[in-house]
């Protein structure tokens, strides 16, 4: 993404770690609304970009909507089998950041890979929902 708006100040998934730990402490219930929107708010200013392309973004998208209204929005559809690829490195590379709530290293390696691609396809499936859903066409 990043490659394709190089002549704009762009960002893939700044600041990871901290978006979606403050994410799940928001969604938990362990931080209000505006404790979010300020935190977002801030972030951006750290980050100062004209583009952002982070996965965790379509979980708070209409957060997002709200705090900046005249933003547009691309919603870039990988194929199901590029994105889960991707999905399930990082899931190796950075496991303390797991989506997965059992220990996948505790299940028998064929169990373990089936678990895991139900689960990164269903993530991928949500995912292009929850956007196409809450984000209206003309953003």
């Amino acid at each position: 993404m990043n490659r394709i708006f190089s002549h704009y100040t762009s960002w893939h998934s700044f600041k990871r770690l901290e978006i979606r730990e403050v994410f799940e402490r928001y969604k938990q219930g362990n931080i209000s609304r505006e404790q979010f929107e300020r935190y977002l708010l801030q972030r951006d200013h750290k980050m100062w970009a004209e583009v952002e392309s982070s996965g965790v973004a379509n979980n708070y998208v209409d957060t997002l909507l709200n705090l900046f209204p005249s933003a547009k929005y691309i919603l870039m559809l990988r194929d199901c089998y590029s994105w889960c690829d991707s999905h399930i490195n990082q899931e190796i590379n950075y496991p303390q950041t797991s989506h997965y709530p059992v220990d996948i290293n505790s299940l028998s390696e064929e169990k373990n890979m089936r678990f895991v691609l139900e689960r990164a396809l269903i993530q991928w499936k949500n995912c292009a929902e929850r956007v196409i859903s809450r984000c209206p066409s003309d953003k």
